[in-house]
């Protein structure tokens, strides 16, 4: 934070982190209740290698599904209807965010108890997300690429992860099959709707205020 506002001034570190709210919000569509039911699953087929593959299968390819269908959500909210328009650059830059949710594997290693690995890969890539960010940002018009290299460090992290799961771990990556995948979301329904909830009334202040603050500057548009 501190390195941010001094580079790109309070009102451009106001736009980075509505949108970093906004992304929060997506993420849990992303997430969807897996990061509570996923740990339990993992626990119970510790050693059943296929049950294992299959299951992380399914919920890494749920997550991506709803990834890419936020990311449709926010690209029509935007580029159609006229919303985010006061930070709608940072924000699509943003978007990576929703793929490093959809690939972290903390559930997993939960399951396993063996989070050590996520520490350290949580280390290495907050290091080089602040060696970026005080390498590629030098003036307000940067901070499109703050997020972005955020999501991008997370994601290059949780895409390690992944391989280290298929390769030291065996368990290994099936090709989606779409009647588990929607089996699965509709299992987590009422997880994700109790996360919701839950963020909603923590951190969907931010994002009314916001819009009824900024709408002024809107109206001549929308």
């Amino acid at each position: 934070m501190p390195v941010l506002i001094r580079v790109v001034g309070v009102e451009e570190f106001g736009r980075i982190n509505l949108a970093f709210s906004v992304i929060l919000l997506f993420n849990v569509l992303v997430g969807f209740g897996y990061n509570l039911s996923a740990p339990k699953s993992i626990a119970l087929n510790q050693g059943n290698i296929q049950a294992l593959s299959e299951k992380v299968s399914e919920i890494l390819w749920s997550k991506l599904f709803l990834a890419f269908t936020s990311l449709l959500i926010i690209g029509i909210l935007g580029f159609v209807f006229g919303f985010f328009e006061d930070f709608l650059l940072v924000l699509w830059w943003s978007t990576v965010l929703l793929f490093s949710e959809a690939t972290t594997s903390v559930w997993f290693f939960q399951g396993k108890e063996r989070m050590q690995w996520v520490s350290v890969i949580n280390v290495f890539t907050k290091l080089a997300y602040l060696l970026l960010l005080v390498w590629c940002i030098n003036n307000p018009s940067d901070s499109y690429l703050s997020n972005f290299l955020l999501g991008s460090t997370a994601l290059l992290g949780n895409v390690g992860l992944l391989l280290f799961v298929n390769f030291s771990m065996n368990i290994k990556l099936i090709w989606p099959k779409f009647p588990p995948i929607f089996r699965s979301l509709k299992e987590n329904v009422l997880l994700f709707l109790s996360s919701l909830a839950s963020h909603i009334a923590i951190n969907g202040g931010l994002i009314i205020l916001s819009f009824l603050l900024l709408q002024p500057y809107w109206g001549h548009t929308v």
